[in-house]
């Protein structure tokens, strides 16, 4: 909260600033003059630390940045300990994936105006993802992280946790101690994804599921498990594959299944893409002799002109409100409450 004292008279401050703060000499002290902000808030508001009104510090980063003033984030560092960097360690397998684009592009877009700078952290090969986490920790090279591929007992949150370092996760855990996290509606969707194919009539739906390793696999499977055992129909489970296995040998699987399924449940539409070429290859026509239900995370699914049932995830959405907690999580007090947000489905189209 600001006090009064904080606040000069606004008309004298602006009068003070006028025609001399330059995009070349803008400083705290200039800054204050321009807000009628003290020099302490300034500086509160500039490092991202201590919790203040909102609105006080979008207004004083966004004079900041009109002003062209240029954080000596040493300087910072060596005063208040802070690195004024979010760290987002990068899965291997998402390297390459329209999963990680659109997150960090929600991110970037949370962290603007907010004096804190997103870097992109891979796993090293042939190390394990905690010791991406522990690198980052051990050497002070982030205020804050955000992971993803969450697992039920997760080493990375349970460290973290341990050390006291704010985290957000894309994903849950089945930890007893609460952590803050971003994560969809993974078995509402699967129940209404089950649902929706058995409205069409469809009795032996086949459901690929995500690597055993993931939290959300236990969510996809609970609710399609719960559809179907409420139609009264048998699991059909996919087993050898999984959302994250090549399309090659998706393709091969689903030569293998497509006479004995009239459905598939897909919860990522790029695995959906070899299983559609292999039904289609074998004179299956989607929509009138099998259906298919998948998850959508990018605009593939818009373009394939199939009659898909298709619910969508916005990762976008997602990597800002990450950003928004992370934020939350650094400038609160020493012991932050868990912020767990879970998102909501858009109905299939």
């Amino acid at each position: 909260m600001v006090s009064t004292a904080d606040k000069p008279d606004r008309s004298t401050a602006m009068k003070a600033t006028s025609g001399s703060a330059t995009r070349a000499s803008a400083t705290i002290k200039t800054i204050a003059a321009a807000t009628g902000f003290s020099i302490a808030t300034v500086s509160r508001a500039l490092s991202g630390g201590s919790p203040m009104r909102e609105a006080t510090r979008e207004e004083i980063l966004a004079t900041a940045k009109r002003l062209g003033y240029h954080q000596d984030r040493a300087a910072v560092r060596l005063k208040t300990g802070r690195t004024q960097v979010i760290a987002f360690v990068l899965n291997r397998e998402d390297r390459l994936h329209a999963f990680a684009r659109l997150m960090l592009l929600g991110m970037s877009d949370g962290l603007i105006n907010s004096g804190y700078h997103l870097i992109v952290v891979p796993e090293q090969p042939g190390e394990s993802p905690l010791d991406t986490v522990r690198y980052l920790v051990e050497r002070r090279a982030a205020d804050g992280l955000i992971l993803t591929h969450t697992q039920p007992q997760d080493p990375r949150v349970k460290y973290l946790s341990e050390v006291g370092i704010p985290f957000v996760t894309h994903g849950r855990t089945e930890m007893v101690t609460p952590h803050s996290y971003c994560d969809f509606a993974n078995e509402t969707f699967a129940y209404q994804a089950t649902q929706a194919l058995i409205a069409r009539g469809r009795t032996r739906i086949r459901v690929i599921l995500p690597p055993a390793r993931n939290t959300y696999r236990g969510h996809i499977l609970d609710g399609y498990s719960r559809a179907m055992h409420e139609a009264g129909l048998p699991r059909l489970i996919a087993e050898g594959v999984d959302l994250n296995t090549l399309p090659e040998l998706l393709h091969a699987y689903a030569d293998t299944v497509w006479q004995d399924c009239d459905a598939f449940f897909i919860p990522e539409e790029t695995a959906a893409l070899p299983v559609i070429s292999l039904l289609q290859r074998r004179g299956r026509i989607i929509g009138s002799d099998v259906d298919i239900a998948i998850k959508q995370l990018t605009s593939i699914g818009d373009y394939l002109n199939l009659p898909l049932i298709r619910f969508k995830e916005n990762l976008q959405q997602a990597g800002g409100i990450m950003a928004e907690q992370i934020l939350q999580l650094i400038r609160s007090s020493e012991q932050p409450e868990p912020l767990p947000v879970l998102t909501h489905l858009q109905l299939p189209q």
